[in-house]
């Protein structure tokens, strides 16, 4: 990537993208350069602060050519502290996202349109433009930096108790993933979150050398043990009768959690077992 520019635009061609496309872009903006970014993901730049954003006839005419492709124009300025997407198909424009950064109500820019184009391509925001934008929160780079695989290492413990205990509200394999790499984590905290968050969502738990769920009840600390049966709490509603094997996890870990020696755990897994046999007999 080359040196941060102030300002710049582009287009994210999703779909075929051949000379002819390459032509009509270039001969309305001056200096484009296309860089392919996976098929089919093609991002053209300029360097102009808004001028493939605001070329609306050229847009326009991309997108009706070619019905099946998602034309989308986006500007990030760093000098206005400002940035916007437009997303165009089948000859109309049908999203328009401008956001100043100063006056987000949302602070993280994640969220904000450029940064939410670039998660909805998986790509990090650098592979779209060279313009640096504000920085992002501690947590949601922690975040990211779990779902990449990487591992974390932070003075703030609470960081990343936070951020696994976000994971575990998404039904996504590289956060169940890094659910499984936190349950053993040194902190029980961290355990904790992990645990509930791998028992609360079907994650095709056991299969693929994924841990079962009673594996968890080993944990010597017993508000993790506990928190395998509040995840259930969230999981056995959603459990169809066909789910033989995931069912079969959840009768082990409710036989061993009512025998547990902890009053606590033996409480959550009454309710739990309660309301396994009020759903599923």
């Amino acid at each position: 990537m080359n040196a941060a520019v102030e300002a710049e635009s582009g287009i994210v061609y999703l779909g075929p993208f051949g000379e002819f496309e390459l032509a009509a872009i270039q001969e309305e903006l001056t200096g484009a350069e296309a860089e392919t970014l996976g098929d089919p993901l093609t991002c053209i730049r300029v360097s102009d602060p808004r001028a493939a954003y605001d070329a609306t006839g050229l847009l326009l005419r991309l997108s009706a050519t070619a019905p099946q492709a998602a034309i989308v124009a986006f500007f990030v300025d760093s000098k206005a502290g400002a940035e916007g997407v437009r997303v165009f198909q089948g000859g109309s424009e049908n999203e328009r996202r401008e956001l100043v950064w100063a006056e987000a109500d949302v602070p993280d820019p994640a969220q904000w349109p450029v940064g939410s184009l670039a998660m909805t391509f998986g790509l990090q925001v650098g592979a779209l433009t060279r313009v640096p934008r504000p920085g992002r929160p501690p947590l949601i780079q922690v975040i990211e930096a779990l779902l990449s695989g990487a591992t974390v290492e932070t003075e703030d413990p609470k960081l990343l108790q936070q951020a696994v205990e976000l994971l575990g509200q998404i039904p996504i394999p590289p956060a169940t993933a890094a659910l499984i790499a936190h349950l053993k984590h040194d902190d029980w905290v961290v355990r904790y979150h992990a645990a509930k968050g791998y028992s609360r969502i079907d994650r095709q738990q056991g299969q693929e050398e994924q841990p079962r769920l009673e594996s968890i009840l080993e944990d010597e600390d017993e508000s993790v043990r506990e928190a395998l049966f509040q995840g259930f709490l969230e999981l056995l509603p959603e459990v169809d009768f066909s789910a033989s094997a995931l069912i079969e996890q959840i009768d082990v870990s409710l036989e061993r959690g009512l025998k547990d020696e902890d009053e606590d755990v033996r409480e959550m897994a009454e309710q739990a077992a309660e309301l396994r046999a009020r759903l599923l007999g």
